[in-house]
């Protein structure tokens, strides 16, 4: 009586259960399509089926845990974006804001889904392991991915992960990629991305020369540019400290999605530097600004592993000073366009170096967007037998 209620219930919501499992349907199947099983997902004998035929091999039902937005300030935010644009050409993708994915309505539609995968790409952190285990078994035993974009240095997410982690994760460092591997979970290292028709060198100088009259620049005027939110954790202080004692001018552009700190921001105006906090649509126009862009971020909790800005602003080909931050030096070693520095004096020693230096966007060819999901699409499929 209990599961003829339960089947009942079921097709009012669009929903087909299978006894002895967790698994959902929805009967999508076109008439005359073959199945076949691809993995177990409850009990012996309870199987789930996929439609066959020509993508059969190659596609996948994703549920995609992120933010999809046109306004791409975060990183995160950015990543989720993108991988989505991507993998929709090939799967079927539904993304969900992580942090809504609790709600009621939003749970019906995952389980409705029924993703073979299910992506996340914030964190992760405590959270986010305990939701994808939940949502692992709502969604009928779905394959768990993890994108390591910011891990939390925590204990707890390392201890849950150990006992109910996902079934693979990407590390965006080596140093994570090992600590992530003690924990007996499947791991592999995967970049971020860049919009390479996006980011581009402009190479209108009337734009740029009408650009800077507008901010107030003037022409001979060498500036250092930094773009990301203005928060405690970005070592600021260096970039003021770089307007007072040098000839540049400073040019920060704050996230208009994350909380700025005032101080910070009176700081930074204080020493002479520019800053901004909007959203500039034709952002290869901003860095064309660009004598050198700096990435001066320290601290671990400052950024995404894999900071995205220096890949942009090495495909718009300004050259880059950086701190050796995270999956920065795991990923792009150093050449004529970018330099890492470690304190205030060895920045001041390459920046002669840097000014003038082409060649970035060489550099970044093989960061797409496209050559990253179809790196992601792989390790899915060979990991874990999944498309």
């Amino acid at each position: 009586m209990r599961w003829s209620r339960m089947r009942e219930a079921c097709r009012f919501f669009g929903l087909t259960p299978r006894a002895g499992s967790f698994a959902w349907s929805r009967g999508r199947r076109s008439k005359g399509a073959s199945t076949h099983t691809i993995r177990p997902t409850g009990p012996a004998g309870s199987r789930r089926t996929y439609q066959s035929g020509p993508l059969a091999s190659t596609t996948m039902r994703i549920l995609l845990l992120g933010i999809d937005t046109t306004v791409l300030d975060e990183g995160a935010k950015n990543v989720a974006t993108n991988l989505a644009s991507v993998l929709a050409e090939v799967d079927e993708v539904l993304t969900i804001h992580q942090r809504r994915i609790v709600f009621p309505r939003n749970l019906l539609r995952a389980a409705r889904f029924a993703p073979d995968v299910i992506l996340s790409v914030h964190g992760p952190g405590p959270r986010t392991i305990l939701l994808l285990f939940i949502l692992r078994i709502l969604c009928g035993f779905s394959k768990t991915v993890t994108i390591g974009t910011q891990p939390h240095d925590s204990p707890v997410m390392l201890r849950l992960m150990r006992w109910i982690g996902p079934h693979l994760v990407f590390a965006q460092s080596k140093s994570w990629r090992e600590r992530f591997r003690q924990t007996g979970v499947k791991v592999c290292l995967l970049p971020n991305g860049v919009d390479l028709d996006k980011f581009v060198p402009y190479l209108d100088a009337t734009g740029i020369s009408k650009f800077r009259e507008v901010l107030g620049i003037g022409e001979d005027q060498m500036v250092v540019l930094h773009i990301g939110p203005i928060n405690d954790n970005r070592n600021y202080e260096l970039l003021a400290r770089l307007q007072r004692e040098t000839s540049f001018q400073v040019i920060v552009i704050g996230s208009t999605s994350e909380r700025c700190l005032p101080h910070l921001v009176a700081m930074l105006r204080s020493a002479g530097a520019l800053v901004f906090m909007q959203y500039f649509p034709n952002i290869s126009q901003v860095y064309a600004l660009a004598d050198i862009y700096l990435f001066p971020v320290m601290a671990a909790s400052g950024s995404i592993e894999f900071p995205l800005t220096v890949l942009e602003a090495l495909a718009c080909d300004r050259p880059v000073a950086s701190t050796p931050f995270r999956g920065l030096p795991d990923f792009l070693p150093e050449n004529p366009a970018l330099r890492y520095f470690r304190d205030y004096e060895e920045l001041l020693r390459l920046i002669p170096e840097l000014i003038g230096q082409a060649g970035g966007r060489v550099a970044v060819q093989e960061f797409s967007w496209r050559a990253v999901t179809n790196q992601l699409r792989a390790h899915i499929c060979s990991e874990l037998g999944v498309g």
